[in-house]
């Protein structure tokens, strides 16, 4: 059985019943493989599994980042809007991957429009979860953060290498300037 619904008690106080990820969906996922059992389950209480339908949109650009997702079934695409009617497709997602975590690490609204490319089943992990799981299973919130930050490390890995390219097919168009939001240390 992938989910599980049930009462679920921490800290002595019963939450609402919801439908959670099992413990062993959750370990098939690459950034969940090397947790211990108990922090699997630990992490399994403080998501919530969620669906969308093929075509709906989960968020859009600029919305405010109040959670993250994982993947458990299905596809997502991610895309940025250029002009008037044309966006861009930046990033697929499939099972096991990450979606919002930017928003974990930056109060910034959301980079991007995700949206359902076929329909998918995700667990989300909102603020208070990430807060009970951290103070509940410490190792299972250190690892989550870590996943976070390898898959952040990746995706500006890949837009180094995109923009590396874009630059080498125009030659004289690096930009000569940093703007000030983007400056380390500068709060936005």
């Amino acid at each position: 059985m992938p989910c599980q619904l049930s009462p679920v008690l921490v800290s002595g106080v019963s939450l609402p019943t919801v439908l959670r990820p099992d413990a062993e969906v959750l370990r098939k996922s690459v950034i969940f493989r090397s947790l211990r059992d108990a922090d699997l389950r630990a992490l399994s209480v403080c998501l919530r599994v969620r669906t969308i339908a093929a075509g709906q949109t989960l968020f859009r650009e600029g919305d405010p980042g109040d959670s993250m997702m994982i993947v458990g079934a299905g596809t997502l695409s991610a895309y940025v809007h250029r002009k008037a009617g044309v966006h861009d497709e930046i990033n697929r997602m499939g099972p096991g991957e990450l979606i919002g975590e930017m928003a974990f690490l930056d109060p910034a609204p959301r980079s991007a429009t995700v949206r359902a490319v076929t329909d998918v089943t995700y667990f989300e992990l909102d603020a208070d979860g990430l807060d009970i799981l951290r103070k509940q299973a410490p190792s299972a919130a250190g690892a989550l953060v870590w996943a976070t930050l390898r898959d952040v490390t990746r995706r500006l890995r890949r837009m180094d290498r995109l923009i590396v390219h874009e630059l080498s097919r125009k030659p004289g168009s690096l930009p000569t300037q940093v703007s000030r939001s983007d400056r380390p240390g500068k709060d936005r």
